[in-house]
């Protein structure tokens, strides 16, 4: 999406001169602009662009997962936290 030198400038804008300055932010209004109006697009036609959901599982990023427990759960000292199944080495495809 951003070239190289157009990320390079927005981190620092001090080692550019002025004039290539001023053409690196016109690239960068007119690429927000094309954003803009495609994002206003694809909600037009209902497809939400802030919202991450995932259609298979309608697992959607404001909803707390059903296995957030599983991740407040202390590590005993011995292999992956509950409810993660991890390959022991040499193990032959079997879990632990």
């Amino acid at each position: 999406m951003l070239s190289k030198t157009e990320l390079d400038f927005l981190e620092a804008p001090e080692r550019f001169t002025s004039d290539y300055s001023r053409i690196l932010r016109h690239r960068l209004r007119s690429k927000v602009q094309k954003i803009r109006s495609e994002i206003a697009l694809l909600e037009a036609h209902g497809i939400s662009v802030t919202e991450n959901t995932n259609g298979v599982t309608n697992f959607c990023n404001s909803q707390k997962p059903p296995n957030q427990a599983a991740f407040g759960e202390q590590n005993l000292g011995f292999g992956a936290p509950a409810g993660i199944r991890t390959r022991v080495h040499g193990s032959r495809g079997r879990y632990t």
